[in-house]
Parts: C-alpha cells; sequence; structure tokens
C-alpha cells in the first residue's frame, strides 16, 4: 500500500497511553463526589508527596511539583499531562480564597523602579499566598495588611512589608487579577467586595481552553483524547490549517447553510459524497500535506502524477495537468463549455457551487455530474498512486463513462 495512502488513513500518536490519564485530570475539576474514590486518592497522594494541601498550585505550576510527585507513577503521568497542557492562569471569577493557596515565587513580581528585599523567584515553593495574608470568613476577604506572629519570620516578613501599600514604595506586586481581590492597604479593608469560600478541590476552570483551531478551542475538563492527541502532535498548525489552493475565495472555502443545504440533497451516487466533502472540508491528502505530517514516508510534495509541480489541494483537484485534461473531457461529455470554459471555473463550481463569471448557484443537474465525475477522478487518482500506475486519460473517461453513463444519460444537459 502506498506511503501516501497510510499517513492519510492514519494518523498514529506515540501519547495515547499518557493522554489515557487525561480524565482523571479532568474528574478533579469536578466537585467531589462520594461515588468517585480514584479523585479523593489523587487529593490525598498529592497532599502527602508535596506537604500542600490545595492542588491548585499543581494545576498552575506543574513544574514545581514534578520532582515531588515522580515517585508516583500515576501522579508522574499526571504532572506530564499537565506540562503539555496551556497554561492554567488565575480567573478574575475566581473568589479571593483560592489565591491563598499559590506559592509566592509563582506569582510575585518586582517594580521595575523599586529594588525589591529579595528575588521572588528564590522564594522555596513551600511558601504560599496563605503566609503573607489570611482569609477573613466574616468579611469574605483576603486579609495582607493585618500583621501575624509568623509573619515575623526573616524570609516571609519583608515580602509582607514589600507589598503593602500603607509602609512605603511597593516593590512586589500580584499579577492583576490577584492584586484586585487581595486586600493590600487600610483603605480597601472595608471596601472590597467580598468574595465566597473554597467548598471543592478546584475552581471554576471553564476559561481554561486548547486550540483546535484558528477559530475554535475546547475546555479542557471536556476535551476529547482525539483533540488532545493534535493539540499534541508535532505538526498541530498543519493538521488545524486549512490548506487551502492558490485561489482566494471567501471565508476559505466555508459553504453558507443554504449550500450545505443544496449539497445533501443532490440526488447523486452514494460514493460520490464522501470525496466531495472531503474537498469542502479542505481535508483531502495531497502530497504537500503528507509531506509535512510524515516527511521520512513522504519524500517529496512533487505529484506522484505529473512529477513536476508539488501537489496541494488545487493541484490534486483540478490543477495537475493530467487533471486539467480530463476535465476538459468532461466537460466535453457533457457539453458544457460555455458554462465551465477553464480549470479555475470548474474548481470554483465546486468549491462554491457558483459560476465563475456571475457567481450564480449552478444548476443542480451541472452539480450532480460534476460530483460524480469528481469520484471517478478520486479513484482512480488513487489506484495509480497506490499501484504505481501512468494516469491514462483514455482509460480515466471510460471510467465516467462506466461508472456514471446511465447517471449522465437521465441528465437534460448530457450528449451521452
Amino acid at each position: 500500500m502506498s506511503a501516501v495512502f497510510r499517513v492519510a488513513i492514519h494518523c498514529l500518536s506515540s501519547d495515547q497511553s499518557l493522554a489515557l490519564h487525561l480524565v482523571y485530570l479532568q474528574r478533579l475539576l469536578r466537585p467531589p463526589s462520594p461515588n468517585d474514590f480514584v479523585s479523593s486518592w489523587l487529593v490525598y497522594a498529592f497532599q502527602v508527596y508535596t506537604g500542600h494541601k490545595s492542588i491548585l498550585p499543581w494545576f498552575c505550576f506543574p513544574g514545581l511539583y514534578q520532582s515531588r510527585v515522580s515517585s508516583v507513577p500515576v501522579l508522574k503521568h499526571l504532572g506530564k499531562i499537565l506540562l503539555r497542557l496551556p497554561k492554567l492562569v488565575p480567573s478574575s471569577g475566581w473568589s479571593a480564597r483560592w489565591f491563598l493557596d499559590l506559592p509566592l515565587c509563582s506569582v510575585l513580581s518586582t517594580v521595575p523602579s523599586v529594588r525589591p528585599p529579595r528575588d521572588p523567584s528564590s522564594l522555596d515553593p513551600r511558601f504560599l499566598v496563605s503566609d503573607v495574608s489570611f482569609w477573613q470568613p466574616d468579611l469574605g476577604i483576603v486579609d495582607g495588611v493585618t500583621s501575624h506572629l509568623a509573619w515575623s519570620s526573616r524570609v516571609l516578613r519583608p515580602v509582607f512589608l514589600a507589598l503593602n501599600r500603607d509602609r512605603g514604595p511597593v516593590s512586589l506586586v500580584f499579577p492583576p487579577v490577584m492584586d484586585s481581590k487581595i486586600v493590600l492597604s487600610q483603605a480597601d479593608y472595608f471596601t472590597m467586595p467580598r468574595s465566597d469560600g473554597a467548598t471543592s478541590w478546584m475552581p471554576d476552570c471553564t476559561h481554561w481552553t486548547v486550540s483546535n483551531s484558528s477559530r475554535s478551542a475546547a475546555r479542557v475538563a471536556r476535551l476529547s483524547l482525539g483533540a488532545l492527541r493534535r493539540y499534541w502532535h508535532p505538526a498541530k498548525g498543519t493538521i488545524t490549517s486549512r490548506m487551502g489552493p492558490p485561489l482566494k475565495l471567501p471565508a476559505h472555502l466555508l459553504l453558507s447553510p443554504a449550500s450545505w443545504r443544496l449539497f445533501w440533497s443532490l440526488e447523486m451516487p452514494a460514493k460520490a459524497f464522501t470525496p466531495w466533502w472531503r474537498l469542502l472540508h479542505n481535508r483531502v491528502p495531497h502530497r504537500s500535506w503528507c509531506h509535512k505530517i510524515m516527511p521520512t514516508k513522504v519524500l517529496s510534495p512533487a505529484c506522484a502524477l505529473c512529477g513536476f509541480s508539488s501537489e496541494d489541494l488545487y493541484h490534486f483537484v483540478v490543477g495537475c495537468h493530467v487533471k486539467s485534461f480530463f476535465w476538459q473531457d468532461v466537460v466535453s461529455l457533457l457539453s458544457l463549455q460555455e458554462l465551465l470554459p477553464s480549470a479555475s471555473s470548474i474548481w470554483l463550481a465546486l468549491t462554491t457551487f457558483c459560476s465563475g463569471s456571475d457567481l450564480l448557484v449552478i444548476d443542480e443537474d451541472v452539480l450532480i455530474a460534476l460530483g460524480a465525475a469528481y469520484s471517478t477522478l478520486w479513484k482512480y487518482h488513487w489506484r495509480c498512486v497506490i499501484d504505481e500506475e501512468p494516469w491514462i486519460a483514455s482509460a480515466a473517461i471510460n471510467m465516467v463513462r462506466q461508472d456514471h453513463g446511465t447517471l449522465f444519460s437521465s441528465l437534460p444537459l448530457a450528449s451521452v
């Protein structure tokens, strides 16, 4: 079987076993359930091996804890997944209570014009925001101005003072989303909006998403294994991009709902829908795409039929000179020379269902004939590529007659 065909059918991922652990992370993003003993055990194991009560720091800064959890295989796997997912950043929708669980070394930054008492990144990860502030449940605020006996330590007290706005120039700051919810001056003590307490393992993480394409994203909490593997694929940019031809079309070949209804209503052979559907979704395995995905198996993007040009989507359908001759024969067979005088007009008809001159929707009989002819082109293309046979123009048009002669003869436009 041709390497191109194998690449087109199979896109195997070496990350399968790792991706299978995603479900455990997704369960931790949900409220605790009495029937989910695995999640409870994972939380307990993380607490034992890291000394942290909350798992939120692990999700936000997995690199800090990977060495501590690596002795537990399942935690090690989950840590690897977290490292390869997009960074979970604090949300403005979180209660201020959640910020207490975050490590100071990862959330503090310096003020350029003021020298800090120490580099915040040098702080031990065991020091949390809760070590320089505390939760006031009656007021629903995180108090960062009231002194505490524990803050007399040589390490934490300078940090506490550097954050306090009432004690001179501020030299350390939290990210804006945290700074707006933590009381750092007496003036904010009774004006800070009230926050709710924490009642689950994790705050709401619906803003944590993985990009599916340039236009869509999926929530990590509902991410499928297939979407995760595509996100990890080394050629993700190629896979998720629309591989358009060198012909500019509005909205990158996206069809309107009315056009899709027209497409599915066409009374053409069932086998003609799949190749055309793949074309409309830019999911045809031409050699340029396969070469980017698997360059060790598909050594060149050059067309396997003509051997001269790089085979992109346009070349696959109408651009190759052997395909151009094929379409000339089909157009002549159907007496459509006036409507479809060139390769670009045929391309436009196949991808927009419109004519090139006035952009009016083409008659259904013409679309049925084009879709049927394209299904034969698809079949003969792969026969030539897989069996390494030359493209023979007479054989191609004879196959069209054999496959669709009866259909064409029933259409009012045919001269068969």
